[in-house]
């Protein structure tokens, strides 16, 4: 184990980690890549040397952002880092696109609600409590600075009663917001991870074309089983019931993106006018829900005319 080797593996996530705590927005983006100094190294020295250069990366990194009062951070190094160990070890073990993304957003869940549990048990909260807390304190918190702008009571009233009515779609969803979140987090750390690699020249995992990518079709009975599900009158079963749907809701929009980058690939659609009509699917729920549709019934009517197995991806 070289100390360049650490240097450069808790020098790159401590700059991610500050970063995000420090730059809004920006910050917060950069953040969520602070697995790929670890997911690099692990690749690059292997399953024993990747793990000792994480832990004393992990340990080094824990003394430093104590020291600078930054809690969070380090929460999110040990679960970030994890990640990108796990993700390292799933491209040694040649998993497809969908294995990586699934066990990878198993990881990240399962540490965080481990720390959750952990953080609310201090405070006598449970993890949904604690969030919810923590969402209601930032919303009332952006309200009052809104306030003190010398925003109108008629207009902050207004935000008051959105500001319920997201909280209350928040506790109906919050579980499947989670495994979306970090899913995307995971598929950013996957795509980046990839380009890093073959500009380095270390081996890169090979998934096959992005734009062929199609969700298992077993899982439409599973999508059925649940909006069956969301009509039962016990509310435990329809809370799993409605949290299933909109996870496999995501899943099938991935897959309608997934159809929107093969027409373009096929037309030669320019890099600014994706990026355009990429941000504009994000900002209109209607294209999104379009998307959902597209993707769902690509499974019976195979509008890229790929068959019946599912192909993995890369760009």
């Amino acid at each position: 184990m070289k100390p360049s080797d650490v240097l450069g593996c808790a020098g790159g996530a401590l700059f991610l980690l500050l970063t995000s705590q420090l730059i809004p927005l920006v910050g917060l983006l950069s953040g969520l890549l602070t697995p790929l100094p670890f997911l690099y190294y692990s690749v690059k020295l292997g399953r024993a040397g990747g793990a000792k250069v994480a832990l004393v990366s992990f340990l080094a990194l824990l003394l430093v952002t104590y020291i600078a009062g930054f809690v969070r951070a380090m929460f999110l190094c040990a679960e970030f880092g994890l990640l990108g160990l796990v993700l390292a070890e799933l491209y040694r073990r040649k998993s497809d696109i969908g294995a990586v993304v699934l066990w990878g957003t198993v990881s990240l869940v399962v540490v965080g609600f481990g720390f959750l549990v952990t953080i609310g048990l201090s405070r006598n909260m449970g993890p949904l409590s604690l969030v919810l807390d923590y969402f209601r304190s930032n919303l009332d918190t952006s309200i009052r600075g809104y306030e003190q702008l010398g925003l109108s009571a008629e207009s902050v009233a207004r935000m008051q009663s959105y500001s319920r009515v997201l909280t209350g779609i928040i506790e109906r969803i919050y579980p499947a917001l989670v495994i979306i979140g970090s899913s995307v987090v995971v598929w950013a750390n996957v795509l980046v991870s990839v380009r890093l690699l073959r500009a380095r020249g270390l081996s890169e995992p090979e998934f096959g074309p992005l734009d062929r990518w199609r969700a298992p079709e077993r899982l439409v009975w599973g999508g059925i089983a649940a909006g069956f599900a969301s009509f039962l009158p016990w509310e435990a079963v329809t809370f799993l019931a409605v949290n299933a749907l909109v996870v496999l809701g995501a899943m099938y929009g991935f897959q309608g993106l997934s159809i929107l980058q093969f027409f373009m690939n096929k037309a030669r659609i320019s890099r600014p006018f994706r990026i355009a009509a990429y941000g504009l699917i994000l900002i209109q729920q209607y294209l999104l829900a379009a998307m959902v549709l597209v993707g769902l019934f690509d499974q019976w009517f195979d509008f890229r005319k790929i068959g019946g197995t599912p192909v993995s991806s890369e760009d």
